[in-house]
């Protein structure tokens, strides 16, 4: 999902820890779709840097 967001101009603007905390609860069942989706849009970011496209060094 990053890399998607990332080749898109986007980013996750949390802690890596809070981001895996999330998926954690995801997964454990604790969280379903609405929250998460909630917590991610309200972290999505347009990204600082521009990732390079596919193929370009």
């Amino acid at each position: 999902m990053e890399t998607f967001l990332v080749l898109n101009g986007f980013e996750i603007d949390a802690p890596v820890d809070e981001q895996e905390q999330v998926i954690l609860q995801v997964a454990y069942g604790e969280s379903g779709r609405p929250e998460f989706t909630d917590w991610l849009r309200s972290r999505i970011v347009k990204a600082t840097t521009q990732a390079a496209p596919t193929g370009q060094p």
